[in-house]
C-alpha cells in the first residue's frame, strides 16, 4: 500500500512538473503544433514585447515550393528572436526542439565586417533540419556595408556577408556529419538580402550542402534588392510591405533584383507631397497627395535614373559607409546629442538666417547654369563655412561634444563628395519639377575652364561677402522683390491647371520642357508654365526671390521619411504578416471550413482544389472533402464553390 502511495505520488508530482512546463518545453510528436513565446520590440523605441509563435515539423514534410502560411509566420518568428540577443534566439531553438546551436559574430560589438549567424538542427524522420537564423536587428557597425554596392555583380556588402554564411553552413554540416539535409534560412532587413543570396547559392550548388531544392526553405522579409541575377526560385519567398521604402533600394533600374516569391502585404495609404516656396524666406509647403508605394517606386525610378550605380559606387558609397560606421560606433546617448547638434546646425545657421538661404540659393542656382567641379566646390565651401560657426564645430574643437575634433574633419570633408555626387540628381529634380528638360539645360562639361564663380556675375554683388552668423535683424529690410507679379499669377494658374487629382502634372507623368499636356489637362499649361518661369522666375531665383520651386521627389521623401521608415518597424510586419495565419486567431487546419489544402487559409487555392474535384480533374481526400463541403449538405459541388468565391471576395464569411 505504502509503496502505491508513493508511486501515485511520483506520477501526480511528475504530472504537476509536466504541467507547469510550457507546451514548447515537452517533446513534440510529429506533426504536433508547439506553441510557444518570444519577445520582440513593440514599437521603434525597442520595448519588447511577449508574442506568440506556433512550430511543427510537419511544415517541413511537403515540397519547400508550396507555400505554408504558418511556416513563413515562424520563419519571422525566428528571425525576430534575434531581437532579444543571442539569448532570445538560442532559447528559441532550445523550445522547438533544436540542439546543436553554433552562434557566430555574437560575442563581441559589430562591426562593417561581420554578420550575426546562429545555427542549429534536429532529426526530422531520416532527415537533418538545419535552421539558419540571420541577425536583422541591433547589428549597429553593420549598417555601414549595408550601403555597398559595387560596381557590377551582386550588391557587395550583402554578397560579403552571404559568403560568410555559406561557409558556416557547409563547415556546421560537416562538423556534425549531416547527410540528408532539409535547411531553413530566415532573415529581416539587412539579413534577408543576406538570405536570398545564400539561398540562391544553395540551389546552384545543392550538392555541396547534401541538400535538393524541395529541401530548401528560404524567407525573406523587407529585404532590400541584393542580387544580379533576376532568376526566380520556388523555394524563396520574400514578404514585402508595399509600404516600406527598405524593399526598393538598391533599385532594378541599376540591375538589382529579389530571386524569390515576392509575396506583398500592407494596404493603401496616402502620402502627402510638397513644394519648395522662396521669397524672402524659404517654405515647405503641401500639396496633393500620391499613393505611397506609387511614390516610392517612381522616387526609386527618378533617383536610378538620375545616378549610374557606377556614380554612386564611385561617388558615394564609401562616403556613406564611413559616416554610418562612425555613427553606429556610437552609445545611443552620444548618437542623440549628435543628432541634435546637427538639426541646431540647420536651424541656427539655415532655417533662421535669411542671408545663408539667398547664399546657398545662389549656389544652387549656380550648378543649374554651370555644371562645374569648381561651382560644387564653391557651394561645399560655403556649407562648411556654415558648419564651422556651429556648436557641433565648437564641442568637438573642445572635446565635449558627441564626435571628436577628427571626426567632424571627416564629416566636414565629406560634404564635397556627397554634395559633387548628389548635385546633378537635385538639380534633375529642381528641373524636372518645373517641367524643364534636364538632359538639354544642365551643361555637361564637369570642368568648363573658362568659369569662375569668383569672377562670374551671378556671386558679385549680390550677396555680403561676410558670411552670415544668424543674429542679423531683417524685418526693416525695404521690400526689394523684382517679381513679375503678373507673370507669376500666370505661372500659378498654369501650374494649377496642371494638376491632375492634385498631383502635379510633370510629377506623374515626367513631363520635359517640350511636353505637350495629356488630355484632361489645361491645353494653356504649357505655354502660361514655360512663360512665366523660364523667363521671370529665373531672374527671381538669382537674387533669391523667385516662387514655387517643387523638388518633388526630394523634398517628398524628406519630409515623409519618419513615417515611411515607420512601416519597417518589426511590429507592423509581424502584425501584417500573422493575419494570414489561422493559427493566431485559434483557428486550426483540421477546424478550418474551406482550407482545402491545409494551409491555415481559404483563398483561390482552395477554390482551384473543389472545382477540380467536381469537374472530375483530381480527386479530394477524406479530410479534404469534409473541409470542402462548407455548406454542411454532405455534398462537395458548384454551391460550396460559390460560398467559397463569396467569402474570398469577403462578400459573405463562412461560418
Amino acid at each position: 500500500m505504502r509503496k502505491s502511495i508513493r508511486a501515485l505520488c511520483a506520477v501526480t508530482s511528475a504530472v504537476m512538473v509536466m504541467g507547469m512546463m510550457p507546451l514548447s518545453a515537452a517533446a513534440a510528436k510529429e506533426g504536433e503544433i508547439i506553441k510557444g513565446n518570444f519577445y520582440y520590440p513593440s514599437d521603434d523605441k525597442g520595448e519588447l514585447q511577449k508574442q506568440d509563435y506556433f512550430y511543427s515539423d510537419s511544415y517541413f514534410k511537403t515540397s519547400s515550393a508550396k507555400d505554408n502560411a504558418h511556416l513563413t509566420t515562424m520563419s519571422l518568428v525566428l528571425s525576430l528572436s534575434f531581437s532579444n540577443g543571442k539569448d532570445g534566439v538560442t532559447k528559441l531553438f532550445d523550445q522547438i526542439g533544436f540542439d546543436n546551436v553554433k552562434t557566430y559574430d555574437l560575442d563581441a560589438e559589430p562591426t562593417k565586417d561581420t554578420i550575426g549567424t546562429a545555427i542549429a538542427h534536429k532529426k526530422i524522420g531520416d532527415s537533418d533540419l538545419i535552421a539558419v537564423s540571420l541577425r536583422g536587428t541591433n547589428y549597429e557597425k553593420e549598417w555601414a556595408s549595408n550601403f555597398l554596392s559595387g560596381i557590377s555583380g551582386d550588391a557587395s556588402g550583402f554578397a560579403a556577408a552571404s559568403e560568410k554564411v555559406n561557409e558556416r553552413l557547409k563547415a556546421y554540416i560537416a562538423d556534425n556529419d549531416l547527410k540528408n539535409v532539409k535547411i531553413w534560412i530566415s532573415g529581416y532587413s539587412r539579413s534577408g538580402a543576406v538570405a536570398d543570396l545564400t539561398g540562391v547559392y544553395i540551389n546552384e550548388h545543392p550538392d555541396e550542402f547534401n541538400t535538393s531544392a524541395d529541401d530548401v526553405f528560404v524567407y525573406t522579409f523587407e529585404a532590400p534588392l541584393a542580387s544580379s541575377s533576376d532568376k526566380k526560385y520556388d523555394n524563396i519567398y520574400c514578404i514585402r510591405d508595399k509600404n516600406d521604402v527598405v524593399n526598393y533600394i538598391y533599385p532594378t533600374g541599376w540591375g538589382f533584383y529579389s530571386n524569390g516569391k515576392d509575396q506583398w502585404v500592407g494596404t493603401d495609404k496616402d502620402l502627402p507631397t510638397y513644394k519648395l516656396v522662396m521669397d524672402k524666406n524659404i517654405d515647405i509647403a503641401q500639396f496633393g497627395s500620391m499613393k505611397q508605394d506609387e511614390f516610392l517606386t517612381e522616387f526609386t525610378v527618378f533617383f536610378s535614373d538620375s545616378m549610374t550605380r557606377e556614380e554612386y559606387s564611385q561617388g558615394l558609397e564609401t562616403q556613406i559607409s564611413a559616416l554610418l560606421e562612425m555613427y553606429y560606433g556610437k552609445t545611443p546617448k552620444e548618437r542623440e546629442d549628435l543628432q541634435g547638434m546637427v538639426l541646431g546646425m540647420y536651424i541656427s545657421q539655415i532655417q533662421l538666417n535669411p542671408m545663408a538661404k539667398q547664399m546657398l540659393l545662389r549656389d544652387f542656382y549656380g550648378i543649374t547654369q554651370h555644371n562645374s567641379d569648381k561651382m560644387y566646390k564653391k557651394f561645399a565651401d560655403d556649407i562648411c563655412a556654415l558648419m564651422d560657426k556651429s556648436t557641433l564645430y565648437t564641442a568637438a574643437s573642445a572635446g565635449s561634444g558627441p564626435i571628436t575634433a577628427e571626426e567632424y574633419v571627416t564629416l566636414r570633408s565629406s560634404v564635397y563628395p556627397l554634395l559633387r555626387a548628389l548635385g546633378p540628381t537635385l538639380v534633375k529634380d529642381y528641373m524636372y519639377s518645373i517641367g524643364i528638360n534636364y538632359d538639354e539645360a544642365l551643361p555637361a562639361d564637369y570642368n568648363d575652364p573658362d568659369f569662375d564663380p569668383d569672377r562670374d556675375p551671378l556671386f558679385t554683388g549680390k550677396v555680403s561677402d561676410e558670411l552670415p552668423t544668424g543674429d542679423e535683424d531683417t524685418t526693416s529690410e525695404e521690400n526689394t522683390d523684382p517679381r513679375d507679379l503678373a507673370a507669376e499669377a500666370g505661372a500659378a494658374a498654369g501650374f494649377n491647371a496642371g494638376l491632375k487629382d492634385g498631383v502635379p502634372f510633370n510629377a506623374v507623368h515626367g513631363a520635359s520642357y517640350d511636353d505637350t499636356p495629356v488630355e484632361g489637362i489645361a491645353a494653356e499649361y504649357a505655354d502660361v508654365y514655360k512663360a512665366a518661369y523660364a523667363e521671370k522666375y529665373e531672374e527671381g531665383f538669382k537674387t533669391g526671390t523667385a516662387s514655387q520651386i517643387s523638388f518633388f521627389h526630394t523634398l517628398t521623401f524628406l519630409k515623409n521619411v519618419e513615417n515611411i521608415i515607420g512601416d519597417h518597424y518589426l511590429i507592423k510586419v509581424f502584425d501584417k504578416v500573422k493575419t494570414a495565419d489561422g493559427y493566431y486567431m485559434g483557428i486550426f487546419d483540421d477546424e478550418v471550413k474551406g482550407d482545402i489544402n491545409g494551409d491555415g487559409i481559404v483563398n483561390v487555392s482552395d477554390i482551384a482544389k473543389v472545382a477540380a474535384y467536381v469537374k472530375g480533374i483530381k480527386p479530394l481526400t477524406e479530410d479534404e472533402l469534409a473541409r470542402a463541403d462548407v455548406n454542411g449538405d454532405k455534398l462537395v459541388n458548384v454551391s460550396d464553390i460559390s460560398l467559397l468565391a463569396a467569402h474570398v471576395k469577403g462578400v459573405k464569411v463562412l461560418k
